[in-house]
């Protein structure tokens, strides 16, 4: 489906009085369906300061752990899937990012890419830090400096904070209007 598909399918045009030189401009309005979330006010708010910190906490402890110099963080292919993981995070913090901006009524379409982006970034991030200790660890075999086991358990921090994004986003509901 197409963008202008999607537009006529949930999406009509209005006529609205404005000042300009022709006294009006089109604009689209929403005529879709609303989903009404089953928390509302400061269990919302609290819910919303809960995604925020996760988020916030975990991309902390996975830039601090990214960044010590030491062996586990120099291998190659270790390098490689803590990019991945930047990308993977990209898609997470859009997803909450578009959530903590919304309002207890949302769009039908607005509450499924949110909720996907959460999904397959958690999933995906999860996956691929899981896999990456687990490289780290067959790369070395036991000869860890402290740096090397800070390091890892910044990665560990990093996948608990995501599984708990992930765990909170499956908590919410929305009910149709």
């Amino acid at each position: 489906m197409g963008f202008n598909e999607f537009l006529k399918k949930d999406y009509e045009w209005e006529r609205k009085a404005c000042n300009n030189k022709k006294g009006y401009r089109w604009v689209y309005s929403y005529k879709g369906k609303w989903k009404q979330l089953n928390l509302t006010g400061w269990k919302l708010w609290l819910y919303k300061a809960g995604l925020l910190i996760f988020m916030f906490f975990g991309s902390f402890v996975f830039l601090y752990g990214s960044s010590i110099r030491c062996k586990v963080n120099q291998v190659k292919e270790s390098e490689i899937f803590l990019l991945l993981v930047l990308g993977a995070m990209a898609f997470l913090y859009t997803g909450v990012g578009c959530f903590l901006f919304s309002k207890e009524k949302v769009a039908e379409p607005d509450i499924v890419l949110q909720k996907r982006l959460i999904t397959w970034s958690a999933g995906i991030g999860l996956l691929l830090l899981i896999i990456s200790v687990v490289c780290s660890a067959l790369q070395f075999r036991g000869r860890f400096t402290i740096q090397d086991k800070v390091a890892i358990i910044c990665q560990i921090l990093t996948a608990v904070c995501v599984f708990v994004i992930l765990l909170l986003q499956k908590f919410l509901k929305a009910t149709d209007i």
